[in-house]
């Protein structure tokens, strides 16, 4: 039956999307030739090309609670025509999207695929789950699209060469698709921690020297502000600790001070429930620094009740917020590498 349908779509100079799809929404036109059911995802600025018509409607559906929306989103099913490849360049030229992602369980033409997407990730970024890493995982994708999964080490090596970056989970790719579609990117690897607790700072150092970033030396004249703004007993080395008591002033001011540090790349600022004050009344005091910033700034907004509304604050102003410092600090180190294939970008175009 696939073989019909391919043969009655050039008998009439025709492409054919699928079969084993569910079509494509564009959000900003607006288009959905899907049959998911309403509503449809806000419209956004990531785009989502993905092999399964399932994890398109289960990633819609997710991202309604997760403060992003989709400006394209194509299922590509058994790509009898239309593939991956030819996919990339027109949804790259879209001037709505601002991120490119990929659900891959192989790739069709692993050469031409490389060369489109280099051209491809010179405009956007592009980020890729490829599944069918085991042995079991391949046999499924094989028996899912009749993909033909190859070496892993193959496609590391072909993701590096087109710019591609690739995520290890979907949550982790969508993470770094908000990050990267809302924040500007380093001039280098050298990150300042900002928190009210010392425990979550310990977490954040952890986690940004784990992402292959470091932490960045302060200025002294950065401390000696530091010290003038925050309590006797505050920590301003880096992770800078204001404290428990630490108020919505005191944020925007820490916040403003690190950010003008020239030894400072970016920020992960950590925000749990303040114990005197409210997470949105510090959300609404940061909003404005880090919205006229050239730096990025990551938000480890950890809880769940008392926070929500700095949460819907900070979607709102297109700021990345994060459950945890390790995620905040792994969208930093996706920003950071990005930055670097831009840099690299003489060599593979």
């Amino acid at each position: 039956l696939e073989e019909k349908c391919l043969a009655i779509a050039r008998q009439h100079d025709m492409r054919l999307m699928g079969p084993n799809c569910i079509g494509l929404m564009d959000t900003h036109l607006p288009l959905d030739t899907t049959f998911l059911p309403p509503p449809a995802p806000p419209a956004g600025d990531i785009a989502f090309i993905s092999h399964s018509g399932a994890i398109c409607a289960a990633i819609v559906d997710w991202s309604r609670g997760q403060g992003f929306g989709f400006s394209r989103l194509i299922s590509l099913g058994n790509q009898a025509d239309v593939t991956e490849t030819e996919i990339l360049a027109p949804v790259a030229d879209d001037a709505h999207t601002h991120v490119v992602t990929l659900y891959l369980e192989g790739v069709s033409d692993g050469r031409r695929f490389v060369e489109e997407a280099r051209k491809a990730a010179v405009r956007k970024p592009i980020l890729a789950l490829k599944v069918g890493r085991t042995g079991g995982g391949k046999k499924a994708a094989a028996s899912h699209t009749g993909a033909l999964a190859g070496e892993e080490v193959a496609y590391d090596a072909a993701f590096s060469r087109a710019g591609i970056q690739r995520a290890a989970a979907a949550q982790e790719m969508f993470d770094w698709a908000r990050a990267l579609a809302w924040c500007p990117l380093p001039r280098g690897n050298r990150i300042a921690v900002l928190t009210n607790a010392g425990g979550p700072g310990v977490m954040a150092a952890d986690a940004v020297e784990a992402n292959g970033l470091m932490l960045a030396p302060l200025a002294e004249h950065t401390k000696e502000l530091l010290r003038e703004a925050l309590a006797p007993t505050a920590s301003v080395a880096n992770p800078v600790d204001m404290l428990a008591s630490a108020s919505p002033g005191q944020y925007a001011e820490s916040l403003r001070l690190l950010l003008a540090d020239e030894h400072v790349h970016g920020v992960l600022l950590i925000l749990p429930p303040p114990p005197m004050f409210t997470a949105l009344g510090v959300a609404e005091a940061i909003i404005p620094i880090i919205q006229a910033a050239s730096k990025p700034v990551a938000i480890a907004l950890m809880g769940h009740a008392l926070i929500l509304e700095a949460r819907d604050a900070f979607d709102a102003a297109r700021i990345p917020a994060y459950p945890f410092p390790e995620t905040a600090a792994s969208a930093l180190a996706a920003l950071a590498e990005r930055a670097k294939i831009i840099a690299q970008e003489e060599t593979w175009i």
